[in-house]
């Protein structure tokens, strides 16, 4: 009697495991693929990650972008044809496939293949790195709401500026890194890019002068910061820079920012705390400051660089804000601990 229960039990799970499969299945997605990604691996990678989702009976046409801010267009033009969108490559990619899908339909889903160099984006997300376990996630995951961040300023030809980013977005010293790691060949993994342009850019190191205006939350009054700084990061999620933890207490389901302040302190001391800001631990140095809130404006006295998930766009002033449970993501059933780089 009991091993008859127990078969039909085991028998009714593997049905129903196949309705949802096959239910999930129904969805057609469009799958955007950058081809330079990662120094142009993401090809190889993409080609192995059709393999994963024809198994899975998954439906999807592909587009390649070509140009830097192609993937936004594509979006925007043929989302409406698609269930969501799959971002084929690192957090560029991604950053300009959630741009395109929050500019033409917030209820399209996202789902994100990572064959990018770092991959902080999906890490944050706490979506697989794996590219057949992400590839799984499209039959049996779920939709997940999560917050974005939305900067306002202009770009390096004076033209708006209006960015959704889902990670983090940073000024000065920092987005200097990142543009030098942009630059570079990638041919080095995505940390020791990173690395390389902090050693290069430590030479020219100097604080900037900021003026920083935010919502407090705890009593919702307007509070004023002018100090000089070497690193400001808002964090709308805890990593960049290829794995570093720069705000270990920002969640992407928390409705606020959690912003990370380094006075100035000197390229030693730089050096020294760099390897703990892949831990989190370097919040713990007096001169690491956190700030939370859900809207901030950030000035300097002199005009500095700033990035977005990875991409510098122009200078400061900018403006920014917490967009609470607007972008709909694919997401495993179980979330994934967090990667994190010791």
């Amino acid at each position: 009697m009991i091993k008859n229960l127990i078969f039909f039990f085991n028998f009714f799970l593997i049905v129903f495991t196949f309705g949802i499969i096959k239910l999930t299945n129904k969805r057609k997605w469009l799958a955007v693929v950058n081809p330079t990604s990662a120094g142009a691996r993401t090809n190889i990678r993409w080609n192995i990650s059709k393999q994963y989702l024809d198994k899975l009976d998954i439906k999807y046409d592909e587009a390649q972008s070509e140009y830097h801010t192609h993937a936004i267009h594509i979006v925007e033009k043929e989302l409406l044809n698609y269930d969501g969108i799959i971002a084929v490559g690192g957090d560029g990619t991604v950053n300009e496939v959630i741009n395109g899908i929050l500019h033409t339909s917030k209820d399209k889903l996202l789902a994100i293949i990572p064959t990018g160099t770092g991959n902080d984006l999906a890490n944050t997300f706490q979506l697989h790195l794996d590219i057949r376990k992400a590839c799984k996630t499209l039959a049996i995951g779920k939709p997940r709401q999560i917050d974005v961040g939305l900067l306002v300023s202009k770009d390096f030809n004076n033209k708006p500026v209006n960015r959704y980013f889902g990670g983090a977005a940073s000024f000065g010293f920092d987005a200097k890194i990142n543009l030098d790691t942009n630059n570079s060949t990638k041919r080095l993994p995505g940390t020791w890019n990173y690395i390389r342009s902090l050693l290069k850019n430590l030479i020219t190191l100097r604080s900037d002068k900021y003026i920083i205006s935010y919502n407090n939350l705890v009593d919702n009054k307007l509070e004023l910061v002018e100090k000089d700084l070497v690193i400001c990061v808002v964090g709308n999620g805890k990593f960049y820079g290829s794995g570093i933890m720069v705000c270990p207490g920002a969640s992407v389901t928390d409705s606020k920012f959690h912003i990370t302040v380094v006075s100035s302190i000197g390229r030693i001391e730089i050096m020294k705390t760099f390897p703990k800001m892949y831990t989190g631990d370097h919040i713990k140095h007096p001169a690491v400051s956190v700030i939370e809130t859900n809207e901030i404006e950030i000035k300097n006295t002199t005009k500095s660089l700033y990035q977005v998930d990875g991409e510098v766009l122009g200078y400061t002033p900018v403006k920014i804000k917490t967009i609470p449970k607007i972008l709909n993501i694919m997401s495993p059933k179980k979330l994934p601990d967090f990667q994190i780089k010791r």
